[in-house]
């Protein structure tokens, strides 16, 4: 991603905090994300996908034509694209993912967005929705890290 364009993505997102609310499996697919501006609701892998499609990224021939939430499939992309990166090197990096897995199938994974180096941004509860957060302070610990395009 340039950065003219790595910029966009993470201004569209600051533009959800105190405006969209988490709800868990909501803004999951493209005809919601381009009727929201931005979404009511999301949850975390929704709310990123959200902004990759206000960038683009889901347009016919990008990297997420087609492409269908939840943190473990974002997880998957980025190692499809072989753009997986340590927790370590993930926080430094603008626009990277941190990422939650837990063993099993849906039990409670996660997903932030890297905004700058030591800080993200994500969708992760029905009190707070959408906010900023140093990642020093973080109570989750993240398990992967990883970008896109």
């Amino acid at each position: 991603m340039n950065v003219s364009t790595q910029g966009a993505f993470i201004i569209h997102l600051l533009r959800c905090i105190g405006v969209t609310k988490y709800a868990w499996g909501a803004c999951h697919s493209s005809g919601e994300y381009s009727k929201m501006n931005p979404p009511d609701e999301a949850d975390c892998s929704g709310f990123t996908l959200w902004g990759y499609d206000k960038v683009g990224f889901t347009e016919e021939g990008e990297v997420l034509h087609g492409f269908t939430g939840g943190a473990i499939n974002i997880l998957q992309k980025c190692r499809d694209l072989r753009q997986e990166l340590t927790v370590a090197a993930a926080t430094q990096r603008r626009g990277a993912h941190l990422f939650l897995m837990r063993p099993g199938v849906n039990k409670g994974n996660h997903i932030a967005v890297v905004i700058a180096p030591g800080w993200l941004i994500h969708c992760s509860s029905s009190r707070k929705g959408v906010w900023i957060e140093r990642i020093a302070d973080c109570k989750i610990k993240w398990t992967h890290g990883g970008y896109l395009v």
